[in-house]
């Protein structure tokens, strides 16, 4: 039985339906690094971009992602390079308690709860948003901390700031529960001026 509902993609990320609860986090990912390839920039099926995972071992009971192609979103707003089709990243969940640690950079301050809230909440907490990708996109941009406004790729249209206000309202403290999706980061090498794009 698969213990996700289905496979929409977090955060640059990764997205999945949760049902169970795990120590550290909420989801079983694959400890060890897993292969990455990342369809053409905003033109995904549900995202900014399709990430298609490869080289997830078959275990009893299965881990939360299988192979196959999950909606993703970029976490950075730098116009820098996905990692290059085939590379391995490490994923990480969102809801795990101690810090994400993706050498060399990290993700310091990123409020996963909030961007967690976002994912399941694409049209605000009302529905009543009509957001388009780029304005959810830009939303995760500006509540990452990572966005550019001096040089940003999506304008800051009035969805996007409802939806950053929904986000910092409603997502502190989120957990997402069964049925819900959930961010995994596909690390590459944790924010930063230099090296590649993490989703």
């Amino acid at each position: 039985m698969k213990r996700f509902r289905y496979a929409m993609a977090v955060v640059a990320v990764l997205m999945l339906g949760v049902t169970n609860v795990f120590a550290m986090g909420i989801l079983d990912l694959p400890p060890d690094p897993v292969a990455a390839e990342h369809g053409p920039w905003n033109q995904g099926s549900n995202s900014t971009i399709d990430i298609t995972l490869s080289g997830i071992p078959v275990v009893v009971p299965p881990y939360h992602v299988t192979d196959g192609t999950y909606a993703g979103w970029c976490i950075e707003d730098n116009h820098r390079a996905d990692v290059p089709d085939g590379d391995l990243v490490i994923l990480l969940d969102s809801t795990d308690e101690d810090p994400l640690v993706c050498d060399p950079g990290n993700f310091p301050g990123v409020p996963w709860d909030e961007i967690n809230f976002l994912l399941n909440n694409q049209q605000g907490a009302m529905g009543d948003i009509p957001a388009t990708i780029e304005d959810i996109q830009a939303a995760m941009w500006i509540i990452a901390g990572t966005d550019d406004p001096s040089s940003p790729t999506f304008p800051e249209t009035p969805e996007v700031t409802a939806l950053v206000a929904d986000s910092q309202l409603y997502g502190p403290g989120l957990m997402p529960a069964g049925g819900e999706v959930v961010a995994v980061i596909l690390c590459s090498d944790g924010l930063g001026p230099d090296g590649w794009q993490d989703t």
